[in-house]
């Protein structure tokens, strides 16, 4: 068992080093099948996975639901949905500009979501600043609004004008028209040659001194009961759109 976490281990560390180039995608289907081959790994070597599978996710949804109900103490912005909302029922009309965004997208790849798979950042004018596949880019609101599940939140701590100074920095640095190409090595999140959704968010926030990957333990805790060592090591290395919304530096005015 220990060999086999070594070998788990260095891996890892082999993905993290492989360059950004053509094959970047091949390299996130590559992380996809090695965290199902290591569940798969887990399922036949561990006797009690299914049990302790099962008491690490309650644990990190508790963690989930006790978020909501801080945030919902602490929150100030006045959420009003209308009765008759013909558009997924979100509060999409109190969003300000630097505001943090979280759905939960099956459609791409989120062997780590528990919650919510994609981040992004309200730019205004019905327009979301985000990394999918295609690269860093401006958006339309309304592919956000598929009826997946969705969060809304602002930085706490910090000014309207300092967060949106922050999200102007970010469009001039890695551009709005895909220049700067999609990260799939996860790990690497601090390169700026290539960014993943969440990652985007975060960088964002490291430009005001504030750091939203929270690591939270529940979280941690969830990956490596579900994927063992390499669950652990993604945790911690990446930045996954569950950490962001676990974040105490983000308060979330909406999340379902």
């Amino acid at each position: 068992m220990f060999v086999r976490k070594l070998l788990s281990v260095a891996l890892v560390l082999v993905l993290m080093a492989l360059p950004l180039s053509a094959g970047a995608y091949s390299q996130g289907q590559s992380w996809a099948a090695e965290m199902e081959r290591q569940k798969a790994i887990q399922q036949e070597t561990n006797p009690n996975y299914t049990e302790e599978l099962v008491a690490a996710e309650k644990a990190a949804r508790e963690a989930f639901e006790a978020k909501r109900l801080q945030d919902a103490a602490l929150n100030t912005r006045k959420v009003e949905i209308s009765a008759d909302a013909t558009i997924q029922a979100a509060p999409w009309g109190v969003l300000l500009v630097g505001d943090v965004m979280h759905i939960n997208n099956k459609k791409f790849f989120n062997a780590y979501a528990l919650y919510y798979s994609h981040s992004g950042t309200y730019n205004g004018n019905n327009t979301v600043y985000d990394s999918n596949s295609d690269g860093v880019r401006l958006r339309p609101l309304s592919s956000w609004q598929q009826g997946q599940p969705v969060a809304l939140g602002y930085t706490r701590n910090r000014s309207y004008s300092e967060v949106s100074a922050a999200l102007n920095w970010a469009k001039n640095k890695y551009g709005t028209d895909g220049r700067t190409p999609y990260n799939w090595n996860f790990l690497n999140k601090s390169t700026d040659s290539a960014l993943y959704c969440s990652q985007l968010v975060w960088k964002i926030h490291q430009h005001m001194g504030v750091n939203v990957d929270s690591n939270d333990w529940r979280y941690v805790a969830f990956l490596t009961a579900l994927y063992g060592p390499v669950g652990t090591t993604f945790a911690y290395a990446a930045v996954a759109p569950d950490e962001v919304f676990l974040s105490d530096q983000i308060i979330y005015y909406y999340a379902d």
